[in-house]
């Protein structure tokens, strides 16, 4: 499974911490999206297995320490013991 695979739960995990980080940037005018969720949709093929992944191409124009920081907490949530 690909990192950038999540879970409805994850990705509610996910949201909440880092828009309570960043919460300044998402309620700002400079901000391309109203929530880090915005970033995130459920391809045809993973539907029955209800993943949601990375839309690339909105989640670039979010600041690069928001992405990073993204990325840390879905390979945390996604890690294989």
């Amino acid at each position: 499974m690909e990192t950038s695979l999540i879970t409805r739960e994850q990705l509610d995990k996910i949201v909440e911490r880092i828009e309570e980080k960043f919460k300044t940037y998402f309620t700002s005018e400079e901000s391309k999206v109203n929530s880090l969720r915005d970033c995130f949709f459920m391809p045809e093929i993973y539907k029955k297995e209800n993943l949601l992944s990375l839309d690339q191409e909105i989640f670039q124009q979010l600041p690069k320490e928001i992405q990073a920081e993204t990325h840390e907490l879905i390979a945390d949530f996604t890690k294989v013991d």
